[in-house]
């Protein structure tokens, strides 16, 4: 997948209309973590083939993503700006962060050595 193809699938998922969300059952207890679910996997997928030092920009751009589809929702559906969804899509992408970091590690166990 490219990494704009996830982006706006991210976005388009995220504009979907409240009675929509209601349906899918994304509200309530799921909420969060689908938040947290789905920037990570988006962060990972983003950088799965970036360079090394185009990373970092990514991951803060997968937050400012966050930040701007909380606006985009605020001025299209005239609801509350959610800074509690930033903080699950930061969660999420911090994850897909570690997750990476952890995968390229080098190995400590004694096998490796």
């Amino acid at each position: 997948m490219t990494p704009i193809i996830v982006v706006v699938s991210l976005v388009l998922c995220s504009l979907i209309p409240w009675p929509v969300k209601v349906l899918l059952g994304t509200i309530g207890a799921a909420h969060g973590p689908l938040h947290i679910a789905s920037f990570a996997a988006a962060a990972f997928v983003i950088t799965e083939r970036a360079p090394r030092n185009v990373r970092t920009w990514a991951w803060i751009g997968m937050v400012a993503l966050g930040v701007f589809i909380e606006g985009m929702q605020w001025m299209i559906f005239k609801h509350d700006f959610e800074w509690l969804d930033v903080v699950y899509d930061a969660v999420g992408v911090v994850i897909a962060v570690l997750v990476r970091h952890a995968r390229e590690a080098p190995s400590c166990t004694p096998e490796a050595q």
